[in-house]
């Protein structure tokens, strides 16, 4: 192999790593999404009953972990479903 094509080899083999380290943090991200989701259900329902149709699909839709996270204090707090629904964001 001459330097080029070690270089090349080299910028090939970083891609691949990068892509691959990307791939995790999403998988990740995906991972805490929907546990951030499955506690807001779990608060819920321990304190309401089952949830309604309609909240668990625009709970569903959410993919913002912030929001997600504000929603599991709300899901604590709230007084009624009602009330927690008052600060779960518009569907997109």
């Amino acid at each position: 192999m001459n330097i080029a094509e070690v270089i090349e080899e080299g910028e090939r083999v970083v891609e691949h790593t990068l892509t691959g380290r990307r791939l995790i943090e999403k998988g990740i991200e995906k991972g805490v999404e929907q546990t951030r989701r499955d506690d807001i259900r779990r608060f819920l329902e321990g304190r309401f009953g089952p949830l309604p149709e309609h909240l668990r699909a625009r709970l569903a839709q959410l993919t913002d972990v912030a929001a997600l996270e504000e929603l599991v204090t709300q899901a604590a707090v709230a007084i009624s479903l009602d009330d927690f629904e008052r600060h779960v964001p518009p569907a997109p």
